[in-house]
């Protein structure tokens, strides 16, 4: 059998591929972040701003905080209730700079124009948790961690 490459040039490629389809690539190692979180709290806050630039900065960062830590006891109840809100998007209460009480419906994904959506690859990013982690490739969206790869040698 003829030699198929390594388990690395597997993901070279697969970064490759992604890259000539528009998503834009950031090594794991680089990112400066709690390494508990997977969720890329400083891009979901650009796409919030330019999505919703009228919102105040504390609107913001509830919106964020509500979308990277679903309600919910069981891991499949968060699951549910981050899908319902990715598809189905939040209403977030805000005040306006007169001081009234305003609310506006927040979507962490352009669904209209999926062009607008920031789509990021991320190799070999550290995870700690009860078991460390270093997936081989994350697909990411607006800063949320959709799609995983493990990669095996060919």
């Amino acid at each position: 059998m003829a030699n198929q490459g390594t388990e690395s040039q597997f993901e070279e490629t697969t970064i490759d591929r992604l890259q000539r389809l528009g998503y834009r690539y950031c090594y794991g190692g680089d990112i400066r972040r709690d390494e508990r979180d997977v969720v890329m709290t400083d891009w979901l806050r650009a796409c919030f701003r330019k999505q919703y630039s009228y919102l105040p900065a504390e609107a913001i960062e509830e919106a964020i905080a509500r979308f990277s830590r679903p309600e919910g006891v069981t891991t499949e109840q968060r699951n549910k209730r981050f899908h319902e809100m990715l598809t189905g998007g939040i209403e977030q209460r805000y005040r306006k700079a007169d001081g009234t009480e305003a609310f506006a419906h927040l979507y962490a994904i352009d669904w209209t124009d999926p062009a607008a959506n920031d789509f990021c690859i991320v190799n070999q990013l550290p995870i700690r948790g009860q078991n460390d982690r270093r997936p081989d490739i994350i697909v990411y969206l607006n800063g949320f961690p959709l799609v995983l790869f493990e990669l095996k040698n060919p």
